[in-house]
C-alpha cells in the first residue's frame, strides 16, 4: 500500500511539472510571436494562423506542449485585441 501511495505522489509531481513546462513553452512562443508581429509589415492574425496550421502533433511530452501552444494561439486569435 505504501508503494502505491508513493507511486501516486511521484506521478502527481511529475504530471504537474510537465504541465508547468508546457505552459512555460506556450508563454515563450506567444511572447516571441507577439514580438515578431510588432515588426513593420507583419500581419499578426496571419502570423498566428500560419503558426497554428504549421504545428505538428508531436509525441509524448512534445504533444502536451504543442497542445497547450495550440490552445493558446487559438485563444489569442479569438481575441485579437488581447496580448499573449
Amino acid at each position: 500500500m505504501e508503494n502505491e501511495e508513493l507511486v501516486n505522489s511521484v506521478a502527481q509531481v511529475v504530471g504537474q511539472a510537465m504541465g508547468e513546462i508546457s505552459v512555460g513553452v506556450a508563454m515563450a512562443v506567444l511572447a516571441l510571436t507577439d514580438a515578431v508581429s510588432k515588426q513593420p509589415g507583419i500581419d499578426k492574425q496571419r502570423l498566428f494562423t500560419d503558426m497554428l496550421e504549421g504545428l505538428p502533433e508531436g509525441e509524448g511530452m512534445a504533444h502536451n506542449a504543442l497542445h497547450v501552444i495550440r490552445q493558446s494561439l487559438q485563444q489569442v486569435m479569438a481575441d485579437p485585441s488581447g496580448t499573449p
